[in-house]
């Protein structure tokens, strides 16, 4: 089956239009006005073998409009408006050994650094007709030169990242430098940071911590020990176990508990038994 549908000014094709079409072999639009295809245009449509869409206003050709269509031998897309043939319509074409004819000549192609890879695929395809009719529009400084032989030093296309990397590298360098020169200064300003933060602490602990203390007393009497263990208690504001201080060993643990209480409060704790 083949469908003409030649020089009728049709802007847009109906995704279903080919719907329950299975055996549609050829589809001709050419002399058109289409900017676009349906995403879903062939999706019936396998055994399309040739596919002509030359001459209309077409300004990116979504390949997945053949994504079911695995045997096609011709496709032209030639005098149209593309700019940019994208990696998954160079992956089309080379996954597809049937497509004999390829004519994408005379569109408005992009040769700025970005469309490297095309390109490189147009100088080693065997499978494009009329290469030199593949012309860049733009940049302007390389209008009117042929696809395929346009010469672009590779600096031109990296300048941007190696002025990037300069820029980096330049940056670095400097803060290093002043950091370097600089480097006596900043250590007194950390100094001088580390002096004010234990300041700040002993100024915070000045305000939960009165003074220092220092118990002298005979363990061995029982009202200097009860006056010891009471004072305690006040100072700390806390209750502590019952404790026989005549045992050496009760006496060491209660006042080792008594220190280590003490010793966030005050600088200086000093316990003398004797």
């Amino acid at each position: 089956m083949t469908w003409y549908l030649d020089d009728n000014a049709l802007t847009n094709i109906p995704g279903n239009l080919f719907k329950n079409m299975n055996n549609l072999r050829q589809v001709s639009l050419i002399g058109n006005q289409l900017s676009f295809l349906e995403a879903n245009l062939f999706l019936h449509n396998s055994l399309l073998l040739t596919l002509d869409l030359a001459s209309n206003f077409i300004q990116q050709f979504d390949v997945t409009v053949l994504r079911n269509v695995s045997g096609l031998k011709q496709l032209y897309l030639r005098k149209n408006q593309i700019s940019i043939f994208d990696e998954s319509f160079v992956n089309y074409v080379n996954k597809t050994p049937s497509l004999v004819t390829l004519r994408i000549d005379n569109n408005l192609f992009d040769c700025s650094c970005k469309q490297l890879y095309f390109q490189t695929w147009v100088k080693h395809s065997n499978l494009i007709e009329h290469k030199d009719d593949l012309r860049c529009h733009q940049p302007h400084s390389l209008q009117n030169q042929t696809v395929a032989g346009y010469k672009r030093p590779l600096f031109d296309c990296y300048i941007k990242w190696v002025l990037v990397g300069f820029a980096a590298f330049v940056g670095l360098l400097l803060v290093v430098m002043v950091t370097y020169r600089l480097r006596w200064y900043l250590a007194h300003i950390r100094f001088a940071a580390l002096s004010v933060a234990k300041k700040l602490v002993e100024i915070i602990r000045l305000d939960e911590c009165k003074y220092d203390a220092m118990v002298i007393f005979n363990s061995k009497s029982d009202h200097d020990t009860n006056w010891v263990k009471q004072l305690m208690m006040e100072l700390e504001g806390g209750d502590y176990p019952n404790i026989n201080l005549e045992r050496p060993d009760e006496r060491v643990s209660y006042f080792l508990i008594v220190s280590i209480e003490l010793a966030f409060c005050f600088d200086n704790v000093n316990f003398a038994l004797y």
